[in-house]
């Protein structure tokens, strides 16, 4: 016979039901702190791939597979860079500070480029190699241009024979003298340099005296008198 709504079994019913809810209450919140932790865990393995890459990419832009820099003869310095950057937005950290209109950048693929100061932001939908070329904003004080190189690369310095250094890189690797008498330096930075321009030296022609020619006075002819005939005395007979 089964037990009225006031016996125990209803009572035993009752406590599974209330503690079913709380297990079904518990398990859900289990499965819900479950799914937050691994949203978390996917958030922290999101943010610390980001890191990576920004790891990896701090540490490539600074890496160039050329760097070089011409100083012409009216003392303007020309830098010319070459590195390869992979997929997804890349920051490089210009060498030397550019003159903004002057900055060119050519691919071999199709590129985005964005520069703010001397932060130059790259955004590629592959891997590419990169040609950068600008003139340096180099500061000029009583006739002293003064160059400021911030990285630790290798660098090439081409200088014009009419520039003078008046500074020198600290950590030069080889220093030769090309045709022309170019100097070329190779060191690694970063590095300050100063230079001047060489006055221009022309030389003076001397300036001939003309030698006055003496005038040649043609000789006068001089008159000549016919010698005088003396009578000639004829003597006759006289008959």
């Amino acid at each position: 016979m089964a037990g009225s709504g006031r016996g125990p079994l209803p009572r035993l019913w009752l406590l599974y039901s209330c503690r079913r809810l709380k297990a079904l209450n518990f398990c859900s919140e289990l499965e819900s702190c479950v799914f937050e932790m691994k949203s978390r865990f996917k958030n922290c393995a999101l943010v610390l791939v980001l890191v990576v890459l920004l790891f990896l990419i701090t540490h490539a832009q600074h890496v160039y597979a050329q760097l070089s820099i011409v100083i012409d003869e009216g003392g303007v310095a020309r830098v010319s860079l070459a590195m390869d950057v992979g997929e997804g937005v890349t920051n490089i950290s210009l060498p030397v500070s550019p003159i903004a209109p002057t900055l060119e950048v050519s691919s071999n693929t199709s590129i985005e480029w964005l520069c703010e100061n001397s932060a130059l932001h790259i955004a590629s939908l592959g891997p590419a190699k990169l040609n950068i070329t600008y003139i340096a904003n180099a500061t000029l004080e009583d006739g002293v241009i003064t160059l400021s190189i911030a990285t630790n690369n290798t660098i090439e310095l081409l200088a014009h024979p009419i520039v003078v250094l008046l500074t020198l890189p600290q950590n030069i690797i080889n220093a030769t003298t090309l045709s022309g008498n170019w100097l070329l330096l190779i060191f690694t930075g970063p590095a300050t340099i100063s230079y001047t321009l060489a006055a221009l030296q022309t030389t003076t022609p001397p300036t001939l005296t003309p030698t006055p020619t003496p005038l040649l006075t043609p000789p006068q002819a001089t008159p000549t008198t016919p010698p005088m005939q003396s009578p000639t005395l004829l003597t006759g007979l006289v008959l």
